[in-house]
């Protein structure tokens, strides 16, 4: 008797690799749904950074200071 296998009639279909994680994704598009959120959230995360940085928000002078102040709570 024969020891040797049969070799398969179709050879295997190698699979997505996700882009971001590097993991086999089953996705039409190739990337993880959670993955590619991630990708958009950092491009979106960079522009928003950036703009904050070119305008930064002006300190409003009547925003009343919140935390403890132990001066007050003592009364000296």
């Amino acid at each position: 008797m024969s020891e040797k296998k049969p070799e398969p009639l179709q050879r295997p279909v190698a699979q997505k690799k996700c882009p971001v994680c590097g993991h086999s994704s089953y996705s039409i598009d190739g990337i993880h749904p959670q993955c590619h959120r991630a990708q958009a959230d950092k491009t979106r995360l960079a522009k928003h950074a950036a703009e904050v940085r070119a305008n930064p928000p002006e300190p409003d002078a009547s925003a009343k200071k919140t935390g403890f102040n132990g001066a007050i709570r003592f009364g000296t």
